[in-house]
């Protein structure tokens, strides 16, 4: 329970700072506000335009082909495809083609940089899909720029798959084929995982098998050896017929894979018609944000500077005494002494807290009433002599004697609210020989 009361009053504490302080916050929060509608006139317009195209991956890996290496995943093959678009080669080729440099926001030097800072490349989740976005000034050219990229993206992508099978293709293509060619064609998983060629090549071992046999027992031109051979030669004419079969097979099947793409634009780029920058709404609302943040670390650093007393928690605080209570000036009237007011009757805000500052001190000296204290300040005029003149009536009035020494040596006032002569005072009893002195006796007494 007690501390739950704590973390009340702290919260009490720092809302009455807030409170205190609010203009201060106000003040930040409105110049947040006007740094945020300066930014909204002063901001340049930009456009971005963007491309949606379409990336599969259905070809990548066929017959030995892949045109990017083989992938561990397909998330692999598509941040390639997205690394490949911002690729610093491709944005060469755009610029160079379209002659950026002429333009001011793409100029050198750092042309290059600048418009890739410019280009955005966002997947949409779960698809195939992915918007190709530049955001430039002129919303013209940020559709041009865009849709020339998409489209070189696309012939490149091309010309990669064809370069990567053209040896395959002129191996297929060639009509008297080296014997590396040969062994290329044969080796291709068509060929090799072929059932009927499997089979053949099996019958064709066994014939050989056979005719090996017959000829260690008779001559080249013995009939059943002659039969064997020329069943031999007929299945590897068979052979090379099914070979050739699949070659071809794979030929027409390699024009269309590589002759192909994988990659298209499904949506073009157009000029778009409002500016994506500046944002206004956000603008004022980080303005205001930022304003309103400000003017908090502001106030909370100036309420951590400010050690100046302005409250009975402040000074019970900071001083580490107890607050006796306060009173209030009340300047007398014309012909009226300073303590006027404790002689009058009824009630009276001043003579109420004079009385209550007399109790307080009651409970203070408990153990020893007759206790001397001191009335004291930090700077002149800030109301001891007030108090020094208020305070001992009204202990007067509760029936005791009061002795009233006014230790202001510089500028002693007590003498003249009480109307007393100055020619005997304090500074007299710190000078006089206590042997000789009349003050001396009048202690002893």
């Amino acid at each position: 329970m007690e501390h739950i009361q704590n973390e009340e009053l702290d919260f009490s504490y720092y809302l009455n700072v807030l409170l205190k302080r609010f203009w201060l916050i106000a003040a930040m929060v409105a110049v947040g506000l006007t740094a945020g509608v300066l930014a909204n006139i002063f901001m340049r317009p930009a456009y971005k335009a963007t491309v949606l195209m379409m990336i599969n991956q259905e070809d990548a890996g066929k017959i030995g082909a892949a045109p990017y290496g083989s992938f561990l995943s397909e998330e692999d093959y598509y941040r390639t495809q997205y690394q490949l678009l911002a690729s610093r080669s491709l944005l060469e080729k755009i610029y160079n083609a379209m002659d950026l440099s002429q333009y001011a926001q793409f100029a050198n030097p750092q042309g290059i940089n600048k418009l890739q800072s410019a280009l955005d490349i966002s997947p949409v989740p779960r698809s195939r899909l992915v918007n190709v976005s530049i955001t430039a000034y002129d919303p013209k050219l940020a559709a041009e720029i865009a849709n020339t990229l998409a489209d070189t993206f696309v012939a490149d992508n091309v010309s990669n798959r064809v370069f990567m099978g053209q040896d395959v293709i002129a191996a297929l293509e060639s009509t008297e084929r080296s014997p590396e060619e040969q062994e290329l064609l044969n080796s291709m998983p068509q060929v090799v995982n072929s059932d009927f060629i499997k089979a053949l090549k099996q019958q064709a071992a066994q014939l050989s098998a056979q005719r090996a046999k017959l000829a260690a027992k008779y001559t080249a031109q013995h009939p059943e050896l002659i039969s064997v051979q020329n069943q031999l030669n007929a299945l590897n004419e068979q052979i090379n017929t099914e070979t050739r079969r699949l070659v071809q097979s794979i030929k027409i099947e390699l024009s269309g894979q590589f002759s192909g793409n994988n990659i298209r634009v499904v949506d073009p780029a157009v000029t778009p018609e409002r500016p994506v920058r500046p944002r206004k709404l956000i603008n004022l609302a980080i303005g205001l944000l930022a304003g309103g943040l400000a003017g908090l670390g502001l106030v909370l650093i100036l309420e951590f500077l400010d050690q100046s007393v302005k409250s009975s928690e402040d000074l019970e605080e900071k001083l580490h005494l107890p607050f006796l209570g306060f009173v209030p000036y009340e300047k007398p009237k014309k012909k009226e002494s300073e303590y006027a007011t404790m002689l009058k009757t009824g009630n009276f805000l001043l003579a109420e807290n004079v009385r209550n500052i007399r109790t307080m001190l009651d409970f203070a000296l408990s153990d020893d009433h007759n206790a001397p204290f001191l009335i004291t300040s930090s700077l002149q005029g800030e109301g001891k002599s007030h108090l020094s003149s208020n305070l001992p009536v009204a202990m007067a009035q509760a029936g005791k004697k009061v002795l009233l020494v006014d230790g202001d040596l510089r500028r002693a006032r007590v003498h003249r609210v009480f109307k007393l002569s100055t020619e005997k005072g304090l500074s007299n009893i710190w000078d006089a020989d206590p042997k000789k002195s009349d003050y001396a006796s009048m202690y002893s007494r």
